[in-house]
């Protein structure tokens, strides 16, 4: 779950996009535990792979801590 929060948000393109998914991580303690695995399956298509490209503020960020 930890590794999901950071792609959150390495991988939103906005806020809208950040905040979305963010709920879906926070909100899926709040699930009953038998509906914790559905309620994760029905929401994984909106969240972005580790193979999906930083968005444009990270790739920033990291060019300016190299330089």
């Amino acid at each position: 779950m930890d590794a999901a929060r950071v792609l959150v948000f390495l991988k939103g393109n906005n806020a809208h996009d950040n905040e979305f998914r963010s709920a879906v991580l926070r909100n899926n303690y709040h699930v009953s535990p038998q509906f914790r695995n559905f309620y994760l399956a029905s929401n994984v298509f909106m969240l972005r792979g580790s193979q999906s490209p930083d968005n444009d503020l990270v790739q920033r960020t990291r060019a300016a801590l190299d330089a």
